[in-house]
């Protein structure tokens, strides 16, 4: 490491990281404790069940929302998912 490179954030970890790649971090880190505790209770059939579930829910949100529309693509890859 450069010695101006040490001195400019003065050994800050989280120096050029901005609120949003904090909270963003912090979101990640909430998703994975509750997916634990999801499989813990529940097993890996209702994860996946709910992984499709989530998907089409947020897909149907995009579309009333936001004004989106589904690719035929979009719709045989969840088609496939969810067949699985």
């Amino acid at each position: 490491l450069h010695p101006r490179f040490l001195m400019l954030h003065n050994f800050n970890p989280l120096f050029g990281f901005g609120w949003r790649a904090c909270v963003t971090a912090v979101s990640i880190a909430i998703t994975d404790i509750l997916m634990t505790i999801f499989f813990k209770f529940l097993g890996s059939n209702a994860y996946s069940f709910s992984r499709v579930l989530a998907m089409l829910v947020s897909s149907l949100f995009a579309v009333l929302f936001f004004g989106l529309h589904i690719s035929p693509i979009f719709a045989a890859g969840a088609t496939l998912v969810a067949v699985s």
